[in-house]
């Protein structure tokens, strides 16, 4: 099961602000007091702002979407965000959309605008929101990261079973001819949902970088805090996987 997302502060943008009242004087002395917190330029968070990145990333998507003069669909990292896809080691630094072709591929300090053909089935709707779904918002990010960051992401979708090996490998043609297309095949093909951790993700890509190939333990020395996606990770405790791949 995806990880329940940490509930977000009151988000308060400048044109509300103003239409409600407030003068661009009393925001400064607000931030100033620390009685607000700016999110990004126009939008501030009336409490503290998020520790985690997804949940600070969530806050950051309806600022950027509010401010859109253009529709546009949710994608790449920010629809991972949104579908509860755990990531390692992806930034989330900018607000990522998909637009129809014939758009201009816009990037800012907090908005990177793909241009992309989505057909119906691959658009879906979370909290009233168009997202691209969950096995296109994989290709995406296999297309787009780096080959490690891309099995890891992918690995732990498919250990949550938000998505199915088979799904992602059937919708490759979605993305064939495009950008990225080859090595998001490579990613697909790399990938394995029985992966644990990110340790032992990025341990198999290193032994398969190496040419060897990772087979399952049947002990597990890791302690469960350890495999979880979402507990500390290291590639030194992975040896389930290092005894396995290198034995005889």
């Amino acid at each position: 099961m995806p990880e329940l997302p940490e509930p977000l502060s009151p988000l308060l943008l400048r044109r509300d602000a103003v239409a409600g009242g407030w003068s661009d004087d009393e925001l400064a002395r607000a931030l100033r007091s620390g009685g607000l917190k700016r999110l990004r330029r126009g939008a501030y968070v009336d409490g503290p702002l998020p520790t985690a990145p997804a949940a600070r990333h969530r806050l950051l998507l309806q600022a950027t979407l509010a401010g859109l003069r253009r529709p546009a669909v949710v994608s790449h990292q920010s629809a991972a965000v949104l579908h509860g896809l755990p990531l390692w080691d992806v930034p989330l630094d900018r607000v990522h959309v998909t637009r129809a072709p014939g758009s201009s591929h816009d990037r800012s300090a907090v908005l990177c605008c793909h241009v992309a053909r989505l057909r119906d089935d691959e658009v879906v709707e979370v909290d009233g929101v168009a997202v691209t779904d969950p096995v296109r918002t994989a290709l995406d990010l296999a297309r787009s990261l780096p080959h490690e960051v891309a099995v890891v992401a992918l690995d732990a979708a498919l250990h949550a079973r938000l998505l199915s090996h088979d799904a992602v490998h059937a919708r490759l043609f979605d993305v064939a001819g495009r950008p990225g297309a080859r090595h998001a095949a490579r990613v697909v093909s790399a990938a394995d949902g029985r992966s644990e951790s990110v340790g032992e993700s990025r341990s198999r890509v290193i032994l398969q970088r190496w040419g060897l190939r990772p087979r399952r333990s049947s002990t597990r020395s890791a302690r469960p805090a350890e495999r979880s996606w979402r507990g500390p990770t290291s590639l030194g405790r992975t040896s389930g996987w290092w005894a396995s791949s290198t034995a005889g």
